[in-house]
């Protein structure tokens, strides 16, 4: 090859209701959503883009090995045992049928776990060196203690306000001395607190009902034990149909210490991007691209 191949960019995974298996994936394993129709869904978790297609009925993505067992097709990584147990814990917590720790004869320990329509999924506790060299600066690491919660877990109670259009909510998780820079069509905006919450309210008060919040965290990068910086993008699906645009977010969080809370304390926004230029949306191009084919 002229070329190596740099990473996998997309997994394909046959479900039998696509609503139902990617509120499954929001639901259970905290996957962002970027977009859905009645034959597909793309999600984003574990660094990767995930398209549930509907498919004909009892097709998983699993196979028969030599033995006659339904072996996995995709290992997911973890950062130790512990992290390993613990990650088991809470999908049998949040309900998902998962297997046992096992010791399989080499480094660190495994298990399984099934979602809804079948598909099995392998967890292992030792995350790729190479992984940890190319990527351990931008891991945001999760401080967890008695009283402060950790960062990872603050922002995905942020991301579910937004989600759910709850104003009282959203105004917890921004700092009174907010500051912001919005860049739209070549005009730059800059604006504080209260006119942010006014600009939440108006698109709160006309979007409500009518249309959904399709949000997806690009990056998490700690710069330190109180500040991080999550890079998200989020655009709408209304009346079942999503944007063209999203607007991309590096946010600012910082709280006082570590028993603290976490608040938002800056933004910069590019408004108006096309999703075909984003990341997360290589995966929509590209079943834009096998429909047009087909048809």
């Amino acid at each position: 090859m002229s070329e190596k191949l740099i990473r996998v960019g997309t997994t394909y995974l046959p479900v039998t209701d696509v609503n139902r298996a990617s509120d499954w994936y929001v639901t259970k394993l905290d996957a962002a959503l970027s977009y859905r129709d009645d034959e597909k869904a793309i999600i984003n978790f574990a660094g990767q883009s995930f398209f549930l297609v509907k498919a004909e009925k009892d097709q998983t993505a699993n196979f028969r090995n030599c033995m006659g067992k339904d072996h996995f097709s995709v290992t997911f990584e973890v950062d130790g045992q512990e992290a390993l147990h613990a990650a088991r814990s809470e999908l049998d917590g949040k309900g998902v049928k998962v297997g046992p720790i096992e010791d399989r004869g080499h480094p660190g320990e495994n298990f399984i776990f099934y979602d809804i329509d079948g598909n099995i999924f392998d967890v292992w506790s030792e995350l790729s060196p190479s992984y940890k060299q190319l990527h351990g600066m931008r891991r945001t690491r999760r401080v967890l203690d008695n009283e402060g919660m950790d960062f990872d877990h603050w922002l995905e109670n942020y991301l579910e306000a937004w989600r759910k259009f709850s104003l009282d909510d959203l105004k917890r998780y921004i700092a009174n001395d907010y500051q912001a820079r919005e860049s739209r069509d070549s005009e730059i905006v800059d604006f504080g607190y209260q006119q942010s919450l006014e600009g939440w309210e108006q698109a709160f008060t006309q979007l409500e009902g009518s249309a959904e919040w399709l949000l997806s965290v690009h990056d998490r990068i700690t710069t330190g034990e109180n500040e991080a910086i999550a890079i998200i993008s989020a655009t709408l699906e209304i009346e079942g149909k999503p944007l063209d645009t999203a607007n991309l977010f590096f946010d600012v969080f910082k709280r006082s210490n570590k028993h603290g809370e976490w608040k938002m304390v800056r933004s910069y926004i590019e408004a108006g991007i096309p999703c075909d230029q984003l990341r997360f949306s290589g995966a929509l191009n590209e079943m834009i691209a096998l429909e047009q084919g087909r048809g």
